[in-house]
């Protein structure tokens, strides 16, 4: 009996997810990324957030003042005057409505079956 109780713990090991929690280092990959990706951005669209996390709260500090930056959220965050365009309330209602005005079919896919369909241009 003791085996099989030994067997079963094992099966249920930690699994640690792909992803870093708060506190640890970010891979140096994302650091070599963000420099090559700092030098193409030509729009920024910042959605749900409140940027109190650094190092990612202190990229829209380093895109360049030329490149248009938008806010999706529920409240303004960031330094005054850090976004050219700030379009505050749900995320999802925001970004469906954007959807909408751009003539995309945006698809509920909360079930894991929807698709997103650009459907401008279409007859």
């Amino acid at each position: 009996e003791d085996d099989e109780e030994e067997d079963r713990s094992a099966a249920h090991g930690v699994m640690k997810p792909d992803i870093v929690f708060f506190g640890e280092a970010l891979p140096e990959e994302y650091f070599a990324a963000l420099a090559e990706d700092l030098e193409k951005v030509d729009l920024i669209v910042v959605i749900g957030t409140s940027l109190k996390v650094a190092p990612v709260s202190k990229i829209i500090g380093k895109v360049d003042g030329d490149v248009p930056a938008i806010l999706i959220n529920r409240e303004v965050v960031g330094q005054p005057n850090a976004f050219d365009v700030e379009l505050l309330g749900d995320c999802d209602l925001v970004c469906s409505e954007l959807c909408a005005r751009l003539g995309w079919s945006l698809h509920d896919n909360t079930a894991g079956k929807g698709t997103h369909e650009n459907t401008a241009g279409k007859g």
